[in-house]
């Protein structure tokens, strides 16, 4: 059973064009970016702005609510920094154990890089703590 030149032809273009077809398809869904988790919330002042246009849009308050509500957050934002300020000492214990800890497996080549990584993550933290989006919400 041969084939006749046309049919020839045509399967061929239609296996060029599906195959065109999926390459397409598998690099655009390679290609996509990811979505971050990572994303902050903003400045903790911010948050507060949108809360406070959400809470007043949507639950109508009047202006004496909206004054309660604002003494509110001041009094959480102050129990919760205490709260922090507290646990922060022990927290650095901990961060400092898991440190020395992951230095006790590594050999000298990785401690130095190690190091250098934890100098970086630092600046860093330092450099996002300037710009002022080191805090969430309250």
């Amino acid at each position: 059973m041969t084939l006749s030149r046309r049919a020839t032809v045509l399967y061929s273009l239609l296996v060029f064009a599906s195959g065109s077809l999926l390459g397409a398809l598998t690099h655009r869904l390679y290609m996509v970016s990811t979505v971050s988790a990572t994303v902050r919330p903003g400045t903790p002042d911010e948050w507060r702005q949108k809360y406070m246009a959400e809470m007043q849009s949507r639950l109508k308050l009047n202006e004496q609510q909206i004054l309660k509500l604002n003494i509110y957050l001041d009094e959480t934002r102050s129990r919760v920094r205490e709260v922090q300020a507290k646990a922060k000492p022990e927290i650095e214990q901990i961060k400092k154990e898991q440190r020395e800890k992951i230095k006790t497996m590594l050999d000298g080549g990785q401690k130095a890089e190690y190091e250098k990584l934890l100098e970086e993550r630092a600046k860093r933290e330092e450099q996002a703590r300037a710009a002022g989006n080191g805090g969430g919400g309250f």
